[in-house]
């Protein structure tokens, strides 16, 4: 009996960051602020990976029938980073504040769960741990827009 092939397609990250962009607007505007941080490591993680699938024009992450394509990396937002074209990823990781805010968009302060586990969490996070996270998230965006236009031939 043949093994049945494992494929993985890539979803559409590109239409579901300016959704996700608005969705934590709204929701910080409203005081959500769990939800508003859930949503904004969705739509980094969105943002990233349509990147990544912008950089290499993928249909498949790595899968049986696409060995040599990146792996999806997931709800990890440095493993997305990683999988950019090296420029973006010098851009970006050379700036040692890049990455301490990465990481608390990542695993936000307070509750101390990823972003996508944040889902779960039913605890509010206190005004200050929300500026902290705030600040982080739009400066992580704004550092990731940037290396996209500069780097990324017909990003928009």
């Amino acid at each position: 009996m043949a093994k049945k092939l494992r494929t993985e397609p890539v979803d559409d990250y590109d239409g579901a960051r300016f959704p996700r962009l608005r969705d934590v607007h709204s929701l910080n505007e409203a005081g959500r602020y769990i939800g508003a941080w859930h949503l904004g490591g969705m739509a980094l993680e969105c943002l990233i990976k349509a990147g990544i699938v912008h950089s290499l024009g993928l249909t498949h992450w790595r899968d049986d029938t696409h060995p040599t394509n990146p792996r999806n990396p997931k709800h990890i937002l440095m493993d997305g980073i990683k999988e950019l074209p090296t420029q973006i990823q010098l851009a970006l990781l050379s700036d040692p504040s890049f990455i301490t805010d990465l990481a608390t968009v990542q695993t936000p302060p307070g509750p101390n769960f990823a972003y996508v586990a944040l889902r779960y969490c039913g605890q509010s996070p206190t005004d200050a741990d929300h500026q902290k996270w705030l600040a982080a998230y739009r400066r992580v965006l704004r550092a990731i827009h940037k290396a996209f236009h500069k780097y990324l031939t017909g990003w928009r």
